[in-house]
């Protein structure tokens, strides 16, 4: 996750209170992107031991409206086809346990995400600030005026600088948000400004 090492590099130079850099995965569903989130945080932290960081830095929020979604992430247990997507045979062999046929997220893994049920329709404060939202795949399902509304919620959630990353096929196009795209690996983010 090259933005992690970005904020992680910004925030020393600030030398900004911990913790660190706090991440929200907002419709999080059933605990993949969270836990991949996790994965990534764990990955940087080991490949850079020398910066005297630990995963309390990184603080991730997982929130969801349904709470049988949220029963799945908490339990964080998936059948092999879900983790052959993406997830190599070295991730899962550190970060899961086979149990019978499924595979259970280990509890360093699970210790790193914060579950809550949430309705971010309603106005969600007193989350923030955050370094990273990622709501992917979630604005594609309401109209217009809903998606402005949210997009200035996230903008107003957000650390300065901070960035909004929403799914492939999902655009701010047509919204008047105080948002500046940028390339962030192969995806579009929005930061703010």
């Amino acid at each position: 996750m090259p933005a992690l090492a970005q904020i992680v590099r910004r925030r020393i130079e600030e030398r900004h209170p911990f913790p660190l850099a706090r991440i929200w995965s907002a419709g999080c569903s059933t605990g993949q992107e969270p836990y991949s989130l996790a994965m990534c945080v764990l990955d940087f932290l080991a490949a850079n031991p020398a910066c005297g960081l630990r995963q309390e830095h990184f603080p991730i929020l997982a929130t969801d409206v349904s709470s049988k979604s949220l029963g799945v992430a908490k339990e964080g247990r998936y059948p092999e086809r879900d983790l052959d997507r993406g997830l190599s045979a070295e991730s899962r062999s550190r970060y899961f346990v086979q149990q019978g046929e499924n595979w259970a997220a280990t509890s360093e893994l699970k210790r790193c995400v914060e579950f809550r049920r949430l309705n971010f329709i309603d106005r969600a404060t007193n989350l923030g600030p955050f370094e990273v939202i990622f709501c992917r795949n979630v604005l594609t399902y309401f109209d217009s005026p809903t998606r402005q509304r949210l997009c200035e919620q996230f903008h107003q959630l957000l650390a300065p600088s901070g960035l909004l990353i929403i799914g492939a096929a999902e655009s701010l196009y047509g919204l008047n948000t105080p948002f500046q795209s940028e390339a962030i690996g192969l995806t579009t983010g929005y930061r703010k400004r």
